[in-house]
């Protein structure tokens, strides 16, 4: 069976808008990947409520990638080498063009080159039938607008869908305290979509560190790093500073690989125990079974703070010099800027009740050295390919959970006021720009 005999026009190229880091998206039309020791499977043998578990060779599991451009294709190539996966990517323009005439190209230097010819390739995902597992790689900045595309992949009670995105995520405010809450309507959920559509049940995070980018349509490069944590929307639980989700000690490795600190004051989290058969253990089992270094995190929260550490400095310093990781770090006064803005997400997370560590600043420093990977922050890609950037997500939320506490950010306020500018300097040239021939 074959996306087109699903009834999914894979040749259409229609307007769906899945998001800017798709504008080179996408995905092919070949044979249906079926588990192995079967040539074929009929539409009967599809369930459309198959629990991850549930697995042979008569059934197969649903994986939809949701934006497959840099992120997102990476996680294509992985997950086309696991046995059994109906894996289908929505995408869109020559990317989506590029995947479906030669399948999507994936260059990794560690696991290897892949071609992925996915199950199915469309910018409509409604054509799709409901999926056990939706991993959206958008950006922030085309969440909302793909709110009712991705719960229309969510029917099955079982679904789950992972979000992958950078900033403070727009489940946020779902169990925190009103003070620990982002004030006012969500930058990257306006007018609140994704809460009402998806909902924080359905939705799962995911903080990664994984550099990637799209060389051409229909080419990734995968470029360094594979580290992913996952965790449900729910606050930290007081005193569970021990074991994580998976029983793992979570004194041991933070998202950089790096030791972290054995005690940390929450003051936030008042929510319940995971329960032993927590419903994120299969997916877990799921992304290792693909190659992907990943471990569930029993406080997401902290996990997106510390991926602040990352994104705050070098989005901030590689968009507005255009110079990679590398660079940015060579340089004492760009350091001590770095330095700066580190100490102010600190004290902000502080603030929230996130101890992140005596030594977070000098360890997220060390871990900027120079490394020769040739790394460029996902922002300045987004810079150089004129796309509209996450200042909202990164940046704007971050500042309003300071102000709401009281903490001054003055470095964080000027990089933030000089991303705001140039995003619309952008938005605005390509608005006036003329259409090409």
């Amino acid at each position: 069976m074959t996306a087109r005999s699903m009834g999914i026009d894979v040749g259409a190229d229609a307007g769906a808008d899945v998001g800017a880091d798709a504008a080179a998206d996408a995905a092919g039309n070949p044979p249906t990947k079926v588990a192995a020791g079967k040539a074929s499977i009929s539409a009967a043998e599809l369930s459309t409520d198959l629990p991850f578990e549930a697995t042979s060779s008569r059934r197969v599991r649903r994986v939809c990638i949701y934006g497959a451009g840099a992120v997102g294709g990476y996680l294509a190539a992985r997950f086309s080498t696991v046995p059994g996966i109906e894996l289908s990517l929505i995408a869109r323009g020559p990317h989506l063009a590029a995947i479906r005439a030669h399948g999507l190209q994936v260059r990794d230097k560690d696991a290897g080159d892949a071609t992925v010819h996915p199950f199915a390739a469309t910018d409509h995902p409604h054509a799709l039938p409901p999926q056990d597992l939706v991993i959206v790689t958008l950006k922030s900045t085309a969440l909302a607008s793909a709110a009712e595309g991705i719960a229309s992949l969510l029917a099955a009670t079982h679904s789950r869908a992972i979000f992958v995105t950078n900033g403070i995520p727009w489940w946020w405010n779902h169990g925190l305290p009103a003070e620990n809450q982002l004030p006012g309507a969500h930058p990257v959920d306006p007018d609140g979509a994704l809460w009402r559509h998806v909902t924080p049940d359905k939705a799962i995070g995911c903080v990664a560190l994984s550099s990637n980018r799209v060389e051409a349509p229909g080419v990734v490069v995968h470029a360094a790093f594979n580290q992913w944590k996952l965790g449900l929307p729910r606050t930290q639980i007081e005193g569970m500073a021990g074991k994580d989700i998976t029983g793992k000690d979570i004194t041991g490795k933070d998202i950089a690989g790096k030791d972290m600190p054995g005690e940390r004051t929450i003051r936030v989290g008042h929510g319940k125990a995971p329960s032993a058969a927590s419903p994120i253990d299969d997916i877990v089992a799921l992304w290792r079974s693909a190659g992907l270094n990943v471990d569930a995190s029993n406080d997401l929260r902290g996990e997106i703070w510390r991926k602040l550490l990352v994104n705050i400095p070098n989005h901030s310093l590689g968009s507005l010099t255009r110079l990679g990781t590398d660079d940015i770090y060579r340089d004492p006064q760009r350091i001590a800027l770095a330095r700066t803005l580190l100490e102010e997400v600190v004290a902000i997370a502080a603030a929230h009740g996130w101890d992140l560590g005596a030594d977070a600043v000098d360890r997220t420093l060390h871990h900027f050295q120079p490394k020769g990977t040739g790394a460029r922050p996902s922002m300045l890609q987004d810079v150089e390919a004129g796309r509209p950037l996450e200042v909202a997500a990164v940046f704007d939320a971050v500042r309003a959970l300071a102000r709401c506490q009281g903490v001054t950010t003055p470095a964080l306020d000027i990089v933030t006021t000089l991303l705001g500018g140039l995003n619309e300097g952008m938005t605005s040239a390509t608005r006036r720009a003329p259409p090409r021939e």
